[in-house]
């Protein structure tokens, strides 16, 4: 039978995944994020920092000192056209759609449904849902909320660093202290702000997906100031050679279900009853858990 529950539609989000990585997730407890840059859909990256940079610098236009508007305006190009470490696990809230078992799950794959709460406890992580714009990369394209929210902490942060910047100071040195490190507070601030928002932003041809994420954008800022634990980037071979990427810890139990696991969708394979009863199987006897695993059901055949 196909998923359909009152609960799985407005509570659970779904990571599509291999049967390799499912029985990781499993025995770990544990997902891996990925530095966006190593993602199938890295490009998305890009189409969404170019957007908002176009964006803000009809913020920036707005300012009215002009020391303070060039210091925006040099990290607007700075950022443009550059890329940052990030790390995300994206879940979407369709647990069995055909689109995504073509990308990610072809062959063997499941979709894992988990408890929203459960991920936005995950340690160190925030969890985000993704808009989407149309081509034309305007406001009117994708939903505002998010933008609006960016741009009027961007202002906010920018009249604070204005204040920094225009303070007097009995000595020239001290001055010229403040208003280095006004800039390079602001850098940092800009930077943050457009790493985060251009996570969240997609091309509207993969709206259907309804995309989230699990996002630790801290991590570009840790390694700008120098302070990030070495041992917390690690590193797999991947589709795009040596990925890096983070450990997110799931928790070991989310009311009663173990990793926050609801359900599981078992996508089309040539044996898929029984690779039904072996999931079933594994989650009880390594997680003592009764949750649910359906068969796709959709007749798609890759194998």
């Amino acid at each position: 039978m196909a998923p359909s529950s009152r609960t799985t539609a407005r509570a659970l989000l779904y990571h599509y995944t291999s049967a390799d990585a499912l029985l990781g997730i499993i025995e770990t407890g544990t997902m891996w994020a990925t530095d966006i840059r190593f993602l199938n859909d890295s490009s998305e990256f890009s189409f969404a920092r170019d957007t908002l940079v176009r964006e803000l610098y009809g913020a920036a236009s707005r300012l009215r000192n002009e020391r303070v508007r060039r210091i925006v305006r040099q990290q607007l190009d700075s950022f443009s056209g550059r890329s940052a470490p990030a790390y995300v696990v994206s879940f979407s809230e369709r647990g069995n759609l055909l689109s995504q078992w073509r990308a990610y799950a072809p062959r063997d794959g499941a979709s894992i449904g988990f408890h929203r709460a459960a991920l936005r406890a995950v340690k160190d992580f925030n969890l985000e849902r993704c808009y989407y714009a149309r081509d034309s990369g305007t406001a009117a394209g994708y939903e505002k909320r998010g933008l609006r929210e960016l741009i009027r902490a961007l202002e906010s942060d920018v009249r604070w660093v204005a204040r920094l910047v225009q303070a007097e100071s009995r000595k020239k040195t001290q001055a010229m202290r403040a208003r280095k490190s006004a800039e390079e507070n602001h850098a940092l601030i800009l930077a943050s702000g457009l790493i985060s928002a251009a996570l969240r932003l997609k091309h509207s041809g993969f709206a259907e997906e309804k995309e989230w994420r699990l996002i630790d954008d801290a991590v570009a800022n840790q390694i700008a100031l120098g302070d990030i634990p070495p041992e917390r980037i690690r590193f797999r071979r991947g589709a795009y050679g040596v990925t890096p990427y983070l450990v997110a810890e799931l928790p070991k139990r989310w009311r009663n279900a173990p990793l926050g696991i609801a359900e599981i969708v078992v996508g089309p394979s040539s044996n898929i009853q029984a690779t039904v009863a072996s999931i079933q199987e594994l989650l009880q006897r390594r997680l003592h858990s009764t949750a649910r695993v359906i068969p796709s059901g959709i007749p798609y055949r890759a194998w």
